[in-house]
């Protein structure tokens, strides 16, 4: 015998061993048991994919604590375990199983309306954990499924509303997380082709911007095609007017009247002295709302403003270039009792987006496609070709040279992806 043969035969004796072991701690009998529902298990829902079999093999374990719920789970995601025992779930598993979305997100089950709206809404997050607040207002921390931990960045986010599984003695933990009817997100830079989800479940992203430093577009145009992507209303927010004097106000105004003739509303504000904190108000009233924008823009002190008594912190301006500092370090939402949920996100240097965001180039820019009709080639590039409509339109001042200019680094940055 080779020392090849005498590897194999020492795994095979190896398995062989541990399989007896294994037979011998549960019993023959529960062995037994447990394979034939697993294989009627199989044969009543087809032999699937690797995924459910998995899932198979965890209901056949038949533990007891997935079956059980804690006191407040009992009052928080009751509706939420209906849901899920509905015909409307979409995965194969009974309790604590995890579902799985239209579009293979894990962790994802299907539910109601109804049972939405009276489950548990993560309203902060952590490493391995969410804060739930209730329908009554109560917060716990709880800690995430191991399913859920493992992608947490794309799975779960401030907004979500989530479903609970586990016994009140071995500890309640997140195991589902309901279809979401919106979210912002952008590439995890730390997985390629992954998002990581900055909220959900939001109706508008407001997107703020300072008038002094001078409001950068370019962010502002990677926003919009983020928040159009994940089916969010967009809210351009000037705030610091009160920095301006009278002469800049009108310049300063006129960088987002190309916005204002796409329809988009842009109120500008000062969280300082309180002007048109009203009118922005107005655009979230009744609507769960999420604060985006650079570091220091003034993100916190708005909410503050909008919600007084809420006392987030806030930096102080600094004196040399008149820009805010980074003070918020991580997502949270704000209930205001009216129907109107507001989250605020740490500022971002830079957004990224996914390469298959191109297409909605038209869409966030169509203005530009409006001109390009009238190109005199079908796939003009806007750059150098003859006979190009959109930069004869910038020529003569009918496009937004700002825009435009974005347009082409957003178009540039796809294509070096």
């Amino acid at each position: 015998m080779d020392e090849y043969q005498k590897r194999a035969a020492r795994k095979a004796r190896n398995v062989k061993h541990h399989l007896k072991h294994f037979e011998n701690r549960r019993g023959p009998e529960e062995h037994k048991r447990l394979k034939e529902r697993a294989r009627q298990r199989q044969q009543q829902t087809g032999k699937g994919s690797r995924r459910r079999r998995r899932e198979w093999d965890a209901d056949a374990e038949d533990l007891p604590a997935t079956e059980r719920m804690s006191a407040w789970r009992d009052e928080t995601g009751a509706a939420g375990a209906k849901g899920r025992a509905g015909a409307g779930r979409a995965g194969a598993g009974g309790a604590g199983t995890v579902a799985e979305s239209g579009d293979g997100e894990p962790g994802v089950a299907a539910t109601s309306d109804e049972a939405a709206a009276h489950a548990p809404i993560v309203v902060g997050v952590a490493r391995g954990r969410v804060r739930l607040r209730d329908t009554e207002g109560r917060e716990v921390d709880v800690p995430l499924a191991a399913h859920l931990a493992a992608v947490q960045s794309s799975a779960v986010a401030v907004g979500d509303r989530v479903v609970l599984e586990g016994a009140e003695t071995e500890g309640v933990r997140v195991g589902e997380v309901l279809p979401r009817h919106s979210v912002l997100a952008r590439p995890d830079p730390s997985h390629r082709g992954r998002e990581r989800a900055l909220a959900a479940n939001v109706d508008v992203g407001v997107v703020v911007v300072t008038a002094r430093p001078l409001p950068k577009t370019g962010l502002v145009d990677r926003l919009l095609v983020a928040l159009q992507r994940g089916g969010v209303q967009p809210v351009i927010a000037l705030n610091k007017v009160d920095l301006l004097e009278p002469a800049e106000r009108a310049d300063v105004l006129e960088r987002l009247q190309p916005y204002r003739d796409l329809g988009l509303d842009c109120p500008a504000v000062s969280a300082t002295t309180g002007a048109g904190i009203g009118v922005l108000a107005a655009c979230l009233a009744g609507r769960t709302a999420v604060l985006v924008g650079h570091s220091g823009v003034g993100k916190s002190s708005l909410l503050n403003a909008l919600v007084p008594g809420t006392d987030l912190p806030t930096g102080a301006v600094r004196a040399g270039d008149g820009k805010g500092r980074h003070t918020t370090t991580s997502s949270s939402l704000l209930d205001l009792g009216d129907g109107t949920r507001l989250i605020d996100t740490p500022g971002v240097r830079a957004f990224g987006l996914f390469r298959w965001d191109l297409p909605l180039l038209r869409e966030a820019f169509p203005e530009v496609e409006e001109r390009a009709a009238a190109c005199r080639f079908s796939n003009c590039r806007h750059r150098a070709e003859p006979g190009c409509a959109v930069r004869a339109a910038v020529e003569l001042g009918e496009l937004s040279a700002a825009r435009f200019a974005s347009w082409l680094r957003l178009l540039a940055s796809f294509e070096a992806d």
